[in-house]
């Protein structure tokens, strides 16, 4: 006869074996530990994506302001412009043409100008918005 416990059949022994290790004293399931390579494989994919939300580049992300002015006049016109530490600028005037009358229009001039990221080029876009149209003149130096 068997000891307690055994089986003569080896898968019915390989089974027990099996509850065993899974069950306490009390006879409730044993929490299992989660294994070292799990947790190796979740500390690696936190540190991906904490890398990954990390702000990527650096110029224009870390740009500064220099200079901001805004003129508002009023109804007959406005001025503003800002220059930024990363080359970045934009200077624009409007003036009200024709206040009153059927013609009234605004009249805007300014230009613009930043640095190309690919080639490293200053461009520098001029240009004259009125009642005919939108009108840039790029230059590239």
């Amino acid at each position: 006869m068997p000891p307690p416990g055994v089986t003569e059949d080896p898968a019915a022994d390989f089974a027990i074996a099996l509850w065993r290790q899974n069950m306490d004293v009390s006879g409730r399931s044993r929490p299992k530990a989660p294994s070292l390579g799990l947790f190796r494989f979740v500390a690696v994919f936190a540190l991906v994506g904490i890398c990954l939300a990390a702000p990527q580049g650096g110029g224009d992300q870390a740009a500064t302001i220099l200079r901001y002015d805004n003129d508002n006049i009023g109804v007959e016109g406005y001025k503003f412009g800002f220059e930024t530490s990363n080359g970045i600028s934009h200077d624009e005037e409007g003036q009200l043409q024709n206040a009153g009358s059927e013609n009234e229009v605004m009249q805007s001039h300014g230009s613009y100008k930043f640095t190309d990221p690919a080639s490293g080029k200053t461009i520098t876009v001029t240009y004259t918005a009125d009642e005919n149209g939108y009108r840039p003149q790029v230059s590239i130096a």
